[in-house]
C-alpha cells in the first residue's frame, strides 16, 4: 500500500487505531458487554489496515489502524457507554 492511499484511509470514519479499541475492549469487559468485546479481538484479528512498505513502525502493534464494521446498533451501544 502507498503512503498516501493509507493516510487517506486511515481518516476515514469508519477507521479507529489500537489504542481506541485496547481501551474500548477493556471498558467493555467492565461492562460485562463480552459479545461486542469479542467484535473488537475479531475487528483486531481480520480487520487491520496494511501499513505501507516504508512505515516508520511496520512491526508496532500501537501504531495499527483497523477498519470498524459493526453494525449501527452495536456502535450506539459502544457510544453510550462512553456517555455520548
Amino acid at each position: 500500500m502507498r503512503t498516501q492511499e493509507y493516510n487517506r484511509i486511515t481518516k476515514e470514519g469508519n477507521v479507529l487505531d489500537f489504542g481506541t479499541l485496547k481501551e474500548t475492549k477493556k471498558q467493555l469487559g467492565i461492562n460485562k458487554l463480552t459479545e461486542l468485546e469479542s467484535e473488537i479481538d475479531r475487528i483486531i484479528k481480520e480487520n487491520k489496515i496494511q501499513k505501507p512498505e516504508l512505515h516508520n513502525e511496520p512491526n508496532s502493534t500501537e501504531t495499527d489502524f483497523f477498519l470498524i464494521d459493526l453494525n449501527s446498533d452495536q456502535i450506539e451501544i459502544i457510544v453510550s457507554m462512553f456517555g455520548d
